[in-house]
């Protein structure tokens, strides 16, 4: 995939640090063991031996730090916040969703309602990759497309491995999403290279199907209550009623409209529309 010539050691400190998680791990893994604790004891460490200021050590301003835990954004109309995003020169690359290692990450309903929350914090901010741990799993997803909430965990998800396969796969999580790898451009590149990444599912050819399903129910109905229309102009109003209502979903998702305003569209519209899952 070409993201990062560097080929680093295992840290010293990395691996003190999965000895004592493993030799540990009953415990870590209870109920217990907290999620603010996990943050202070492993994630953070983890996230400056991949070269980024969790800490804020530069002293630098609210506007201009790295890392921003917490960072609230607007999704579906609501502020939410993802636990931590990454940022270059105030721009966010990609964001880390953190959970209690007592919450199974690679399968089961838990794991895809992790999944999914990343994946719509990431796609609503138009990011292309986000990391999903809780330090004892690792879960790497591709997070452009739009996530569904009935979506298995494996949708979109491009690595997965656990906290004794760190070391193994320590050069991919560095040369993908290490502060070096990322300024110099890695998210940018594997979107490049990956126009249908493994584990991904597009939803392309579902949407334009429907799509054609909805021009052929929305021009008869629309036919048939305007009888003056000729072929150009019926074909006008219903590409016109579809851009729309694709318009007012991604508006939605991205927190510009109101949840329920394509809801609304779609009942005045028809059965064709109603039974949409795209939208």
């Amino acid at each position: 995939m070409g993201l990062n010539k560097k080929k680093p050691v295992f840290p010293d400190e990395m691996s003190a640090l999965v000895s004592l998680f493993v030799t540990n791990r009953d415990f870590y893994t209870s109920t217990e063991f907290k999620e603010a604790t996990l943050r202070t004891e492993f994630l953070n460490p983890l996230l400056e031996t991949l070269g980024w200021d969790v800490g804020n050590r530069k002293a630098q301003s609210p506007l201009e730090r790295e890392v921003k835990e917490e960072l609230s954004m607007k999704v579906d109309g609501v502020s939410r916040a993802p636990d931590y995003g990454f940022l270059i020169g105030a721009q966010r690359k990609w964001f880390l969703e953190a959970k209690k290692p007592n919450v199974k990450l690679e399968s089961g309903s838990s794991a895809a309602d992790a999944a999914f929350q990343l994946k719509r914090y990431s796609w609503s901010a138009g990011l292309s990759l986000g990391v999903l741990t809780n330090f004892h799993e690792f879960s790497i997803y591709d997070t452009r497309q739009m996530p569904e909430k009935d979506q298995s965990a494996s949708v979109g998800r491009i690595a997965y491995f656990k906290v004794d396969e760190l070391a193994n796969h320590w050069e991919f999580l560095w040369g993908l999403a290490s502060r070096e790898a990322v300024a110099n451009g890695s998210i940018e590149e594997y979107a490049r290279d990956s126009s249908k990444a493994k584990g991904t599912r597009s939803v392309d050819s579902e949407f334009l199907s429907e799509i054609k399903a909805w021009r052929l129910e929305l021009a008869k109905d629309i036919a048939k209550e305007n009888l003056f229309l000729d072929a150009q102009q019926l074909s006008l109003a219903v590409q016109r009623l579809i851009d729309r209502l694709v318009f007012l979903r991604f508006a939605e998702a991205r927190g510009l409209e109101h949840e329920g305003t394509k809801f609304a569209v779609k009942w005045r519209l028809g059965p064709c529309l109603r039974s949409s899952s795209a939208l």
